[in-house]
């Protein structure tokens, strides 16, 4: 099996990883032994955060249609590959919304199309499923040989979850395969018993593929793929409708495709979590097992890197011991206990006392382009453990922000600079208007 890497991502030049998971909140309850930490980012600031600025990701976010392309093809050659995934497929063929002017042996060929032939194929084409371990080889299409899309978007939830879209026109006929081409021909022999095909052809039009990966775990959890056809018959009716004689019938339709996976294994809910020193605290975890398993079939067991910093028992329960500006590594390691299989997760764990809140020094600010401001961030209270500033620009056509808070000036215009801090987000904005030379 496939060694799994700790997630997180090293800034060059020796730069502090800024980008952190949603913020841990505690639940503290009076007396109480356990709390359960959650995830959830402060929303008191002053400006909208994009979820990629402050999270941090297995993956680097796609940022142009050859990156998008490329974390897709990695990612399902994962599931083909790694034999930890579970798989769910449905499919389905839809008629494309006829024109309402057909003509009446056209109407007629498509009316029995919707409520005959796609009813008839749908019933044959069951969902498919491979359970956790089994072998996923063939589980997902293989889109490699594709080239690049005519439009793509890449969006990031506020959980943290890749939605990838790729559009395709005339390169949607790389995205077909031997069973799509049996079903549009199954298709076709569906006309049998109201006409005599003669001739006939079909061919991919165009193509949507949409997908779901989740950042923080790097995980593929959904693949889904749309694909037009366009369909020309030339036939002669028959039976009841051979008054219509010799027709040319034309449709669309669209296959979809729709992959679920979930991944064998145990998952901290979040990359990092930042915890006060006093009581005791539990991080959210989940398991993925074969269906059929209990809790006596696996195992799972915990371990501290440093336990002068934090300890963790058998129940996932850490108790903290001392503050750290630096990250503790918390592994969950998930065994079988009937047969082989090894997985584990890994967060970073903070011991710290909790930023409240974040201060700037300006709220507005005038530059000329090509002039230069530093802003200053306050961090509250001022024994905070983690006191590291996320700064970012709005627009940075207008003007740019580096990790020091150094603003330039770029073009004529208006945007915000805002500072997060990378514990809690808590964030306030400057605005920058920026002027002719």
């Amino acid at each position: 099996m496939a060694e799994e890497t700790k997630r997180g991502v090293s800034l060059p030049d020796g730069k502090k990883k800024i980008g952190i998971i949603l913020c841990a909140v505690l639940l503290i309850a009076v007396c109480a032994a356990v709390i359960t930490v959650t995830v959830k980012r402060h929303s008191g600031g002053d400006a909208t955060i994009p979820a990629q600025k402050l999270t941090v990701f297995v993956d680097k976010f796609p940022e142009t249609a050859q990156e998008t392309l490329n974390l897709l093809n990695q990612k399902i050659s994962v599931v083909q590959h790694e034999n930890k995934e579970k798989v769910s497929r449905t499919y389905a063929l839809a008629l494309s919304d006829p024109d309402q002017k057909l003509q009446t042996p056209q109407r007629t060929a498509l009316t029995y199309l919707s409520g005959t032939v796609l009813p008839q194929l749908s019933a044959g084409f069951l969902p498919k499923e491979i359970n956790y371990g089994e072998n996923t080889a063939w589980a997902l299409p293989d889109l490699s040989a594709l080239p690049l899309p005519e439009e793509y978007t890449a969006e990031c939830t506020e959980d943290g979850v890749f939605q990838l879209t790729l559009r395709y026109g005339a390169a949607a006929k790389n995205i077909t395969s031997e069973e799509s081409a049996g079903n549009m021909n199954a298709v076709i022999a569906g006309f049998s018993d109201i006409m005599e095909v003669k001739s006939s052809a079909f061919s991919a039009k165009d193509a949507v593929i949409y997908a779901e990966i989740n950042g923080t775990s790097g995980i593929l959890r959904r693949l889904d793929i749309r694909v037009g056809y366009q369909f020309s018959l030339d036939g002669t009716f028959t039976g009841k409708h051979s008054n219509y004689g010799d027709q040319t019938v034309a449709f669309r339709l669209t296959e979809e495709t729709d992959y679920r996976i979930s991944r064998a294994g145990v998952y901290f809910g979040a990359n990092v979590y930042y915890i006060p020193q006093k009581g005791t605290h539990s991080l959210d975890v989940s398991v993925n097992v074969p269906e059929g398993f209990t809790a006596e079939d696996y195992k799972i067991t915990y371990t501290s890197s440093d336990e002068r910093v934090l300890t963790v028992d058998e129940n996932g329960v850490i108790t903290p011991r001392a503050l750290s500006e630096k990250s503790v590594t918390v592994t969950a390691m998930l065994e079988y206990t009937k047969e082989t299989g090894v997985f584990f997760d890994v967060c970073d764990v903070y011991v710290t006392v909790p930023v409240k809140g974040v201060s700037l020094s300006n709220k507005e600010l005038s530059l000329a382009a090509g002039q230069t401001q530093t802003l200053t961030a306050g961090i509250a209270p001022q024994d905070a453990t983690i006191k590291n500033i996320i700064w970012m620009s709005e627009d940075e056509a207008v003007a740019t922000v580096d990790e020091n808070g150094l603003v330039t000036a770029v073009a004529p215009g208006e945007t915000k600079i805002i500072a997060v801090t990378e514990d809690g987000h808590y964030s306030k904005s400057c605005v920058v208007t920026v002027t002719a030379p």
